[in-house]
C-alpha cells in the first residue's frame, strides 16, 4: 500500500495545466520531436510528483493508458526520451521510437551521428536498433584499441549495420508490395501470430489480465464456429460460379449454382451477400410439360453474436444451444447508408483486402472510440499510425485515408455528432469481421447522446434481429 500524499493547492493548479498541455501537444508529437520531448518530461513530472493520484489512480503508467492510450511499454519509451538533452532535439522530426533508440546511448557522438541517420537518410528505429547491437558486439570484441579509435569504430559499425538493414527492410517493402497476398494467407498470418502469443501466456512469459483473457476466449469461441464451413471448404471447393445447364434439368443459364454458398465473415464479402436471396428458377415447363417452377429462397449467411449470455437469451424469448454463442441469421433488410460514406466503397474493400486481422481491428477501435466520443484528432492519428505500414507513399488509398479522417473530425460546436454519426455508418458498412459484436457493445453504452444511441439500436436491430433489443 502506497503512503498518503498531502499535495498543495498550487500541486493541483501545475496538474491541471499538465494535462492541458498533454492534450494540446499528443495529437503533434510523432512528426515533431520536440513535442514527443516535451510529452517525455511533462509525464515523468506526473510520475515523480504522484500527481496521477488527483484522477484516482496510484500508478502513472496505468493513468497514462486510461487517459491517453498509452500503454506501459511506451510509458517507459517516452521516461526515457525525457532524459534527452533539450537542445539535442530542437528542430528534429523524429518520432518517440526512433528518440527511444537515441536515449539508450549516453555517448552524445553516437547520438549524433544516430541523429544524422535517422534525419538525413530516414533510416527506421528497427535498423538503428540493429547498429546499435553491431557497435556493442564490435566494443566487446576491440578492447586492444585505444579509447578513441574504439569508439570512432564502434560508430561506423553502427552506421554501417543501420544503413545494411535500412536496405533490407525497403526490399522487403517492395516485396510486399508485389506480392498480392491472399485471405487464406492474411488468415493464417493472423493465427499463427495469435497462437505465439498464447503459447508464450501458458509458458509465463506473457500475462494476461482477467478482462483481457475474457476477450481472448470470446474469441477463440467465435473463431471455433468456422470449423464446419472450413471444413466445408477442404471438402469441396466452392465458387459463385453460374449454371450452364438447360431449363430440362432445372437450370438457367445465368443462374447462380445450387450449391454456392457464402462465407461473410470469412472472406470479407459485401453486405449484400450476407442477405438472403432469391434465386428463380426457369419459367418454361420442366421437361417442356411440368408446370412453372417455383422461386427458391436460400438463407445465405449465418451470424453469431458473441458476449450473449444464456440469462439474455431466454428473455429474448429463444431456446439456448449447447454452444454459448448465439446464433442469428441477418434480415434481408437494406442498409440506409448516406451517399457520403458509399463514397468510402473502394476504401472499404481495402480494409478486406489489404489489412492484416490486427490492422481490421485497430480500424474498428478507433470507430468505435470516435463513436464514444474520445478526440477525434488523436482517433485519426492514431489511424494514419496503425495503417501506415499497409499504404507505400503513391498508395491510391491515401488520398481516401484523408478523406475519412476530415469526415470523422467533424464539428466540435456540435461535440462532433456529426463526426461520431459518420463513423457509425462508416463501421456498419465497412462491415469488417467483429462488426456485429462491437455494434451489440455499442447498444449497451448509456453514454451515447440520444440521436446517436436510436440510430446505434437501429442498426443492431437491423443486422442481430430484434430479439437482442
Amino acid at each position: 500500500m502506497r503512503p498518503e500524499i498531502l499535495f498543495a493547492p498550487a500541486d493541483r493548479a501545475r496538474f491541471t495545466i499538465i494535462k492541458s498541455e498533454i492534450a494540446r501537444l499528443l495529437p503533434e508529437s510523432l512528426p515533431c520531436s520536440e513535442a514527443v520531448h516535451a510529452l517525455g518530461r511533462l509525464f515523468s513530472e506526473v510520475r515523480d510528483r504522484d500527481y496521477q493520484r488527483f484522477d484516482e489512480e496510484q500508478v502513472c503508467e496505468e493513468w497514462m493508458h486510461k487517459l491517453h492510450q498509452i500503454g506501459p511499454h511506451q510509458a517507459i519509451k517516452y521516461f526515457k526520451v525525457a532524459l534527452l538533452p533539450a537542445a539535442e532535439v530542437a528542430g528534429r522530426r523524429q518520432g518517440i521510437e526512433v528518440m527511444y533508440q537515441m536515449a539508450q546511448e549516453e555517448s552524445a557522438e553516437v547520438r549524433e551521428a544516430m541523429w544524422r541517420l535517422a534525419e538525413k537518410e530516414r533510416v527506421s528505429a528497427t535498423a538503428l536498433c540493429a547498429g546499435r547491437r553491431k557497435m556493442q558486439s564490435y566494443l566487446s570484441q576491440g578492447r586492444h584499441l585505444k579509447a578513441a579509435e574504439h569508439k570512432a569504430g564502434g560508430i561506423q559499425a553502427l552506421v554501417r549495420a543501420a544503413r545494411q538493414r535500412a536496405i533490407t527492410e525497403e526490399k522487403e517493402r517492395e516485396q510486399r508490395r508485389a506480392t498480392v497476398r491472399s485471405a487464406g494467407a492474411r488468415i493464417k498470418e493472423g493465427l499463427v501470430r495469435g497462437l505465439s502469443q498464447l503459447e508464450k501466456v501458458r509458458e509465463g512469459k506473457e500475462k494476461l489480465s482477467k478482462e483481457e483473457a475474457r476477450d481472448v476466449l470470446a474469441l477463440v469461441r467465435r473463431i471455433r464456429q468456422f470449423e464446419a464451413e472450413l471444413e466445408r471448404l477442404c471438402a469441396k471447393e466452392r465458387t459463385f460460379e453460374t449454371s450452364a445447364e438447360p431449363a430440362a434439368k432445372g437450370g438457367k443459364d445465368g443462374a447462380p449454382a445450387p450449391e454456392t454458398v457464402a462465407i461473410a465473415e470469412i472472406v470479407g464479402v459485401p453486405p449484400a451477400r450476407e442477405q438472403e436471396r432469391t434465386f428463380e428458377t426457369s419459367a418454361e415447363p420442366a421437361n417442356k410439360e411440368g408446370a412453372e417452377a417455383a422461386a427458391v429462397t436460400e438463407p445465405v449467411a449465418e451470424t453469431r453474436v458473441v458476449g450473449i449470455s444464456p440469462e439474455d437469451e431466454q428473455e429474448a424469448g429463444r431456446e439456448m444451444t449447447q454452444d454459448p454463442v448465439a446464433t442469428v441469421t441477418a434480415a434481408a433488410i437494406p442498409l440506409q447508408i448516406p451517399p457520403e460514406v458509399l463514397a468510402f466503397r473502394r476504401f472499404f474493400r481495402f480494409f478486406h483486402e489489404g489489412l492484416t486481422p490486427n490492422g481490421m481491428d485497430h480500424v474498428q477501435s478507433m470507430l468505435c472510440n470516435v463513436i464514444h466520443g474520445v478526440d477525434p484528432q488523436f482517433c485519426v492519428r492514431d489511424l494514419h499510425r496503425n495503417l501506415g505500414p499497409f499504404l507505400h507513399a503513391s498508395h491510391p488509398m491515401k488520398k481516401e485515408l484523408t478523406k475519412l479522417g476530415k469526415l470523422l473530425r467533424g464539428d466540435e460546436q456540435d461535440n462532433n455528432l456529426d463526426g461520431r454519426r459518420f463513423a457509425l455508418h462508416c463501421l456498419v458498412a465497412a462491415r469488417l469481421p467483429g462488426c456485429r459484436t462491437r455494434l451489440w457493445n455499442l447498444s449497451q453504452s448509456k453514454k451515447l447522446p440520444e440521436p446517436l444511441g436510436e440510430l446505434v439500436r437501429f442498426y443492431r436491430d437491423l443486422l442481430l434481429g430484434p430479439c437482442f433489443s
